[in-house]
C-alpha cells in the first residue's frame, strides 16, 4: 500500500489534492473525508479551533492507522494530510481578545 502523510501548518489545498489524486485502473473508490471548524457549541459562538499534536508522535499514530487499513482492506494507496495551528470558523475571521478558542489537545487511545 502507497502510504503519503503530510502534517503541516499550511491551510489545506483541498483543489489541489483532488487535481493530483491518481488512480490506477483497479482502483474502485475514493473515500474524501473533510474537517471543518463549527460555529456553534452548545449554543456558544465558536470563532476558531486550534490543533496541536507532537508531530512525531502524529506520525506514528497514523502510520498505526495505515497499518491496520492495510491489515483489513485491500487498499492501493492512501493519501493522509493533517493541518495543525488555528483554524477559523470564517476564514476571514480575526481573534480579538475575549473571543473563545476550541482546543483540541493530543488524545491517546487504547
Amino acid at each position: 500500500m502507497q502510504r503519503h502523510l503530510n502534517i503541516t501548518t499550511e491551510p489545506i489545498q483541498e483543489a489541489l489534492l483532488i487535481a493530483q489524486r491518481a488512480m490506477s485502473g483497479g482502483m474502485g473508490a475514493a473515500v474524501y473525508f473533510t474537517c471543518v471548524a463549527r460555529a456553534t457549541e452548545e449554543d456558544k459562538s465558536i470563532q476558531a479551533i486550534e490543533y496541536e499534536a507532537f508531530q512525531r508522535m502524529a506520525a506514528h499514530q497514523f502510520n498505526l492507522l495505515f497499518d491496520e487499513m492495510e491489515r483489513r482492506w485491500p487498499i492501493e494507496s492512501v493519501r493522509l494530510v493533517h493541518r495543525i495551528g488555528v483554524e477559523y470558523q470564517d476564514r476571514a475571521c480575526v481573534l480579538k481578545p475575549g473571543d473563545e478558542v476550541s482546543l483540541f489537545p493530543p488524545v491517546q487511545g487504547g
